[in-house]
């Protein structure tokens, strides 16, 4: 957990004859050791299709890909820091596993690219504990 910070976010998706449509919003918070930002802090949001690849009632394994917006604080910038505004795809690849007929819980991993920035990343992963309801 040395290269780990906490993360939260919120997803809503709406299901329908074929892949779920919806949005989410992700903060993951900061970590720097010495001064030095190693886990930025990036609040990111946007909108993705859910592709549900093994859903029964032991497990729902899904893929996720989308397109959001990310801010990324303290990005390095010629030994400089500063906050950068960043575009691009997303993708969201998780597997849960049901407690109840409404509540699932697992894991995800969820890849953030940056298209536009050089300052930025251009691309990283974070994962997260994921705690589903359907309501």
């Amino acid at each position: 957990m040395s290269n780990g910070a906490a993360n939260f976010g919120a997803q809503f998706d709406k299901g329908g004859n074929g892949p779920d449509m919806g949005g989410y919003f992700m903060y993951q918070s900061s970590k720097e050791r010495g001064g030095v930002p190693f886990v930025y802090q990036v609040m990111s949001f946007g909108a993705q299709m859910k592709m549900h690849i093994v859903s029964n009632n032991q497990t729902d394994v899904y893929l996720a890909p989308g397109v959001g917006l990310h801010m990324i604080k303290d990005a390095p910038d010629n030994g400089k820091k500063t906050d950068v505004t960043a575009f691009g795809p997303t993708l969201r690849i998780g597997t849960l596993v049901p407690l109840t007929s409404t509540v699932k819980i697992g894991l995800e991993r969820m890849e953030i690219v940056n298209w536009f920035d050089d300052k930025a990343p251009a691309s990283f992963a974070v994962y997260s504990a994921a705690l589903a309801m359907t309501f």
